[in-house]
């Protein structure tokens, strides 16, 4: 890990940040499984897309970083734009249970808490309005559910995990945060 707060900093700066960022956090190895996981389910899909005739290539020597894209370019309405059942693979369960991953959320919320098992890979594509996700508070997809328990979602304690498997940029989809965001409660709109 190249970023290392200690105990007391990391938690302080995410309950007033709202988020905590770490460089270099994973090791190349668990990068390495969970793309090659990743391109198995590309491969699968390219297969797919092979048999029903939408394309003529595969594009196999392709690299993870652009093989979806040059798969899609004369089909992206079929591209995929959300991998989640499909992702209960062994090559990334060393993400998913990560134990110093696992180490920090625990300092965040205690020893109990849940993984919830709804998991995502998102495939951004460029000027591909369906892989855009916009602006939004976590809270929001939470709110019916606390509702119907009579809770508020703003009781909610919850940490979300994103991690890129290439490198983020703004200009390839990297996740951007709104600094102390969290603290005004559940917004009826989120703009940057």
């Amino acid at each position: 890990m190249t970023t290392q707060l200690p105990t007391a900093e990391l938690v302080e700066q995410f309950h007033e940040n709202g988020y905590v960022i770490f460089k270099g956090f994973l090791e190349p190895q668990i990068v390495r499984q969970a793309r090659s996981e990743l391109s198995g389910l590309v491969e699968q899909h390219a297969q797919k897309l092979i048999e029903a005739g939408t394309i003529s290539g595969l594009f196999q020597n392709e690299p993870f970083e652009t093989r979806l894209l040059r798969l899609h370019e004369t089909c992206l309405d079929e591209a995929p734009r959300i991998w989640r059942a499909e992702l209960h693979l062994a090559g990334l369960f060393d993400i998913f249970f990560n134990p110093r991953l696992l180490d920090i959320v625990e300092l965040i919320l205690g020893r109990e808490f849940r993984l919830y098992p709804n998991y995502t890979v998102r495939p951004k594509l460029p000027d591909h309005p369906q892989t855009l996700v916009l602006w939004h508070q976590d809270g929001g997809y939470t709110e019916h559910w606390h509702k119907q328990a009579d809770g508020d979602v703003t009781d909610f304690r919850m940490v979300n995990v994103w991690t890129p498997l290439v490198e983020a940029r703004v200009e390839n989809g990297c996740m951007q945060f709104i600094a102390g965001t969290h603290k005004l409660g559940l917004l009826a709109r989120v703009l940057p």
